[in-house]
């Protein structure tokens, strides 16, 4: 095992004197293996040997001592005061010879010791031989010894927060031991409950949030305050492969039939042919209201005007009523409430438009009811429009107003401005294009809002036509 530990001595001497023998002085070390590491809270032997004359001379005093080191892999040792191998420490004579300290070490606790080397003592002991010598008049100043090699000493110890310490040595060596840190013990009791804190300030948190139906959402704040977000729509992926078609479940018994048997209930009819009627769900009628005031003149006759996809409107001067698809019932009536007298009314294969000299009024899809109205305001009277299978275009000198799909409430208008007056317009599809002496402008599918306006810098081509007024 020799050469394969590494003891690393750090000497620190005192010397210890007492009123009677034994006397002794202090040997510290600190023990590594022969990698470096510290052998920490190990248990160890060592035997000290004092040798006469040189470090091979003959031992005037041998003792063996037992010690664990501790976490960082110091000993203390008191030569003189371990167990006698041989000779008698009290008898040495310090001053009629120059003696030497020889270290053996077995890091196993045992008694197979390996030589770890020797070193002149050259003053502390001698202390032993002053207290013992009888004279207390001091000899003549002696001359200079040389001087010694400096030593290598530990200058700064560093904690690392984590179970470890680092060594600094004069040399600017350093040596990080192992983590020394012990197990975690034991949870101890739960404390009393502390004192109830005081009240912390109203926090500003958020006590809404509306989705802008454009791909923002705005948040509303407790103090009212307000931000909005930027466009939290990513762009539509690309469409992917279709996958195998599913196997064919059971047939359903769903409801294939709605009668309104007039009396305020409904009967529903199942696949089955089975029925259910439902009780009468016709409220109790109300008081009779106060008359209203007399309302303007009307036609002599209502209109009536129908979409492709099953949607009516019938007006007259001053009022319009549109009957389409319901979600509760199947069909339903939806009144608007118009202002103005009725100049016009437009259908297309889903949607219908009527209007006035001041405002729109458009009727179609929508995602909570079925069907709606939707207004929009009329910066100035109609000069035209356009019609496509799904959506309708009106404009007058200053701006443009489409109708059509919308992904949040399920349809709505769309305004653009124009440059200068409608000199031409074309409907092919679900698209409208109308345009002036400068630009074109769509009107069509948009994969975010469901329909929105884009346009070009172009002069009016020479075929160019309008809708009719």
């Amino acid at each position: 095992m020799k050469n394969k530990l590494l003891l690393i001595l750090t000497f620190f001497f005192h010397l210890c004197l007492f009123s009677q023998a034994p006397e002794s002085f202090k040997y510290q070390a600190v023990v590594r293996n022969a990698t470096g590491t510290i052998l920490s809270d190990q248990a160890v032997n060592f035997r000290i040997s004092i040798l006469a004359g040189s470090s091979t001379g003959s031992p005037v005093y041998v003792e063996t001592q037992s010690t664990t080191s501790n976490s960082y892999g110091l000993v203390d040792l008191q030569i003189g005061s371990g167990t006698i191998v041989s000779g008698d420490f009290s008898t040495i004579d310090w001053g009629n010879n120059s003696f030497f300290i020889q270290v053996e070490f077995d890091p196993s606790g045992g008694t197979a010791f390996d030589l770890m080397g020797s070193s002149q003592l050259l003053s502390v002991p001698y202390a032993l031989y002053a207290n013992s010598s009888g004279s207390s008049i001091p000899g003549p100043q002696g001359p200079a010894g040389p001087q010694g090699t400096t030593g290598v000493g530990i200058v700064n110890t560093i904690d690392n927060g984590d179970g470890t310490l680092t060594f600094v040595y004069s040399d600017m060596s350093t040596f990080t031991t192992p983590n020394l840190e012990g197990p975690t013990g034991p949870s101890g009791p739960t404390g009393a409950t502390g004192p109830t804190g005081s009240q912390g300030p109203t926090g500003n948190g958020i006590v809404n949030t509306i989705d802008n139906g454009d791909g923002t959402l705005t948040f509303v704040y407790t103090d009212m305050s307000t931000f909005t977000t930027p466009n939290l729509q990513g762009p539509t992926g690309a469409t992917g492969a279709p996958g195998p078609a599913g196997a064919i479940g059971p047939t359903g018994n769903g409801i294939v039939n709605t009668i309104d048997n007039g009396d305020g209930t409904v009967t529903f009819v199942y696949t089955d042919m089975s029925t259910f009627t439902t009780p009468n769900l016709q409220g109790p009628t109300g008081p009779t209201g106060s008359t209203g005031l007399q309302g303007q003149a009307g036609l002599s006759a209502c209109e009536i005007i129908k979409s492709g996809d099953g949607r009516i409107v019938v007006y007259s001067s001053s009022t319009a009523k549109g009957y389409g698809k319901n979600f509760v019932s199947g069909s339903n009536w939806y009144t608007a409430t118009i202002s103005g007298t009725i100049l016009g009314a437009i259908a297309s294969d889903t949607n219908i438009v009527i209007y006035t000299a001041t405002n729109a009024y458009g009727f179609g899809f929508n995602f909570t009811s079925g069907s709606n109205w939707y207004t929009q305001a009329l910066s100035s009277p109609i000069t035209g429009f356009e019609v496509s299978s799904g959506r309708i275009v009106i404009y007058n000198d200053d701006n443009a107003y489409g109708f059509g799909f919308n992904f949040v409430s399920g349809s709505n208008w769309y305004t653009q401005p124009l440059s200068s007056p409608v000199l031409y317009s074309e409907g092919a599809g679900n698209r409208i294009v109308i345009g002036n002496d400068t630009n074109a402008y769509g009107f069509g599918l948009n994969e975010v809002s469901g329909s929105s306006w884009s346009s070009t810098t172009i002069a009016a081509p020479s075929n160019s036509t309008v809708g009719t007024y």
